[in-house]
């Protein structure tokens, strides 16, 4: 409005530019008056031209017509100009000025417009500050009950905000330093994590216990004051009764561990015996046996060394051993056998029949300490006693001093006995060993005139059927040739050539079965492969045959049981396996023959498969021990079957 009420005021004073302009026309009109009047003077100085009208008149005429001149160019013409330099400015200035007043209502018009909006802003703003101071109303209520306390920090340590539960607990803040106020400390406690959180921006979650003895759970969480500043948020939770409790939990739980611990000893101590028995019967070699029984023990008591002492008559022998570095004198003494007397904690397990532990060699008075096992500083010993004859004694040493508990004298005390029924098997097993011996030899020559007797008949029938049937081929060729009624002859030959086809094959095959004569001729490999494409394409059976290091032929006798071996088997599977594959493999190594048959078949229990005494899988084991070989069936149902054959064979 200033800007409006400017352009109405009247027009201002002369200034002083005019001013000289006004003096400069009025001496100019003084000059050229005087000029008339000087010249008038001397033109006319009579007094009677001066006095005459016509003097009068000329000297009027001469002053319009000196002075009009001067006038106008001097200062009349100027003055027009001016004038009209003048109102041209006037109109520009009254353009201007109106121009002026347009954008000064355009102008007003804008910042009514701008006001009114600013005035709507202010309005909202008003009401989102109300809605902002009742949210954050509702926040400090929130804050306030909740079952924490929670509190702003500043960088200096003071505290800025509290809730009701802070101020509850620690009192009133009124800006002091926190750790002063919570921790009642006065230097910043050392585990503070004020510049992990404003520093590096990070949350921080971190456990205290106050002065009190509370223990609390504190969240910090870096924060932007709504001044721009940094500061911390601290949330901190009142966890004294859950720690209590789970401090009371941790030591229910450790109760229960020990219990699950020694139910769990328990528990192992009898599976590991169980297995421990299962592994022990799963051979029957007295050295076998006793290598069983100590990788046994090792899996159920940690020790440096373990060893099987035996007894014979008055002597002690070294059975076994694992676990002895070297091969010191005092083991070889054992190996050769020493007086049990001269041992003295084994004669006492043996004579008293019971186990011993044995803490500190060094301190046991009654300890022996043979050359090159001086290491030896702890020992527990357990009898191997049938009941009625003492076997000998399992014994664990340690190279470390008070290595052996009670509890590894029990386990070890509980494992013997297992010990002792591997240790009596194995003994009974040499025993039926040495008369199986015989019997294999009795059964390899029934085997051997077996195979003669099928040898003689497999001849038999391939000569002369073979050649029988070739004759009455021959003679229904020449019958054919001769007959009246060619259509119905040829009938009937065509039939009996299909017929005599037949019973050749048929006859063939008897004597492939009986004995094939590529065996014996060829080889075990080509007999093999012509096998096995002939049970492949009877069966509809997809065989797959491969031999290894086979290049040099077997003794006959091999030959002859391996190939039955593998034909009882491939019988098997085409017979009641159920299978769409069978891979053979044959493979020679510097000492032994191994076949491996396999099928993706049905399988079977290999373990009441024997119970029913069939007598394919019999007669495949009677061959594989008279080779003194092992065979081994793997199968569980639904899983198919595979055969391990091991045959010894020197290189």
């Amino acid at each position: 409005m200033d800007k409006v009420n400017r352009f109405h005021r009247k027009p201002p004073a002369l200034n002083k530019g005019q001013i000289v302009y006004a003096l400069r026309l009025l001496l100019l009109l003084a000059g050229a008056v005087m000029l008339v009047e000087v010249l008038g003077f001397l033109l006319f100085s009579s007094n009677t031209f001066q006095d005459d009208f016509l003097g009068k008149l000329i000297h009027t005429l001469l002053t319009v017509i000196l002075v009009f001149p001067v006038l106008y160019f001097a200062s009349y013409r100027p003055l027009l100009r001016e004038i009209d330099q003048r109102m041209q400015a006037e109109n520009s200035l009254k353009l201007s000025q109106e121009q002026t007043e347009q954008r000064v209502v355009e102008r007003t018009s804008e910042l009514v417009a701008s006001n009114q909006a600013l005035q709507a802003q202010i309005a909202v703003r008003k009401e989102i500050e109300g809605q902002l101071e009742v949210e954050r109303q509702r926040l400090f209520n929130v804050l306030n009950v909740l079952p924490a306390i929670v509190y702003l920090k500043a960088p200096d340590y003071t505290i800025r905000f509290a809730n009701d539960r802070f101020r509850e607990y620690f009192g009133d803040p009124q800006g002091n330093l926190c750790y002063r106020l919570v921790q009642e400390q006065d230097q910043p406690c050392a585990f503070c994590p004020r510049y992990t959180v404003l520093d590096e921006h990070a949350s921080v979650a971190w456990e205290s216990t106050l002065p009190d003895g509370k223990i609390f759970q504190f969240y910090d969480y870096p924060f932007v004051d709504v001044d721009g500043q940094e500061m911390m948020l601290q949330l901190g939770i009142d966890i004294t009764e859950r720690k209590q409790a789970q401090i009371e939990l941790e030591q229910r739980n450790r109760e229960l561990q020990l219990i699950s611990q020694s139910e769990h000893q328990q528990r192992q101590l009898a599976e590991s015996l169980v297995q421990a028995t299962l592994a022990l019967n799963s051979s029957l070699e007295p050295e076998q046996v006793l290598d069983l029984v100590l990788e046994q023990i090792r899996t159920v008591i940690p020790s440096t060394a373990s060893a099987v002492l035996l007894l014979n008559g008055d002597m002690a022998y070294l059975a076994r051993s694992r676990g002895v570095p070297g091969n010191p004198l005092g083991l070889q003494r054992l190996e050769a056998g020493v007086p049990l007397q001269s041992l003295p904690q084994m004669w006492r397990t043996c004579q008293e029949r019971r186990s011993l532990l044995v803490t500190d060699a060094e301190l046991a008075s009654e300890w022996e300490s043979l050359p090159g096992l001086d290491w030896i500083h702890s020992a527990i010993l357990a009898p191997l006693d049938t009941g009625e004859q003492m076997l000998g004694a399992l014994i664990l040493v340690s190279d470390q001093p008070d290595f052996f508990q009670h509890d590894h004298l029990e386990l070890l005390r509980a494992f013997a006995p297992h010990a002792v029924l591997a240790l009596q098997n194995a003994r009974l097993f040499d025993e039926i060993q040495t008369n199986r011996t015989r019997l294999q030899a009795l059964s390899r020559r029934l085997v051997e005139i077996q195979e003669n007797e099928r040898r003689l008949i497999a001849r038999e029938l391939h000569d002369e059927a073979s050649q029988a049937l070739t004759s009455i081929k021959v003679g229904l060729r020449v019958l054919a040739h001769r007959a009246q009624e060619p259509a119905a002859v040829q009938l009937g030959v065509d039939e009996m050539n299909r017929i005599v086809d037949s019973v050749m094959d048929a006859l063939h095959r008897l004597a492939i079965d009986l004995r094939p004569a590529s065996l014996d001729y060829l080889g075990l490999v080509t007999a093999l492969q012509q096998y096995t494409q002939s049970i492949a394409q009877t069966h509809s059976l997809n065989v797959q045959f491969e031999s290894l290091g086979m290049e040099e032929r077997l003794p006959l006798e091999m030959e002859t049981a391996l190939y039955r071996i593998i034909q009882e088997a491939l019988t098997n599977v085409a017979r009641h396996a159920q299978a769409q594959r069978a891979d053979v493999l044959l493979q020679r190594y510097a000492d032994k023959i191994v076949v491996v048959v396999e099928d993706d078949g049905k399988g079977f229990e290999p373990v009441a498969m024997q119970t029913t005494g069939r007598l394919g899988l019999f007669g495949m084991q009677e061959r594989v021990e008279m080779l003194g070989g092992r065979l081994t069936i793997e199968s569980q149902p639904g899983c198919g079957t595979t055969i391990f054959v091991e045959v010894p064979h020197g290189a």
